[in-house]
């Protein structure tokens, strides 16, 4: 059938208006709307796993990684919220690996990589992002201070009274990372 042959057009409806109007079937309206929907419902359903699989990237065990860094920058050692971390803080890269690495945050002057694998608690994510965010605020700020002063200063402010120990900062993370599991700070899904 031809774009201009008469069955396409509704002739009594053409000769009231002098123009040709298309004839349009009821049946191939209702599959077209119903197509409109399952389309529309599959474009929902995409955005909802796509939504879905951005919140398991940045959690770990109901534990919300980005948000503990933007709270740990707004910390007073760092500044408070007009500090320089809470103004610009690092980006969060969240590294899957399958197994246990040994280093367990990598750091640059904008950016903070985590590494997590099966097993790993949200405390000892914690424990280690709070290193890496020292770690970036003293190469930010050229902060004479030793890292393990500036260390000690954001656990009492982040996490107050577990008081960790340890000779240097692997055995002090990890002196932070079994009071975390122990005082069951990070438990509760949303931890401010």
């Amino acid at each position: 059938m031809s774009s201009d042959d008469a069955l396409r057009y509704c002739l009594s409806c053409s000769g009231t208006t002098g123009k040709l109007v298309p004839r349009y079937s009821p049946s191939l309206d209702r599959e077209r709307a119903e197509k409109a929907g399952r389309a529309e419902a599959r474009r929902r359903a995409k955005t909802d796993r796509e939504r879905q699989a951005a919140n398991d990237r940045r959690c770990l065990d109901a534990f919300d990684l980005e948000r503990e860094l933007k709270r740990l920058c707004c910390l007073p050692v760092f500044g408070g919220r007009t500090g320089p971390l809470a103004k610009h803080p690092p980006e969060l890269n969240i590294r899957r690996v399958s197994k246990p690495q040994n280093t367990a945050v990598r750091w640059g002057h904008t950016s903070l990589v985590i590494s997590v694998w099966p097993g790993r608690s949200a405390e000892h994510a914690a424990a280690w992002l709070l290193w890496g965010v020292v770690a970036v605020y003293r190469s930010r700020t050229a902060s004479k201070r030793h890292q393990r002063a500036v260390l000690r200063a954001a656990t009492d402010e982040a996490w107050p009274g577990l008081d960790p120990a340890g000779s240097d900062d692997t055995e002090f993370v990890q002196s932070l990372v079994g009071k975390l599991t122990a005082s069951g700070l990070l438990t509760a899904p949303a931890a401010a």
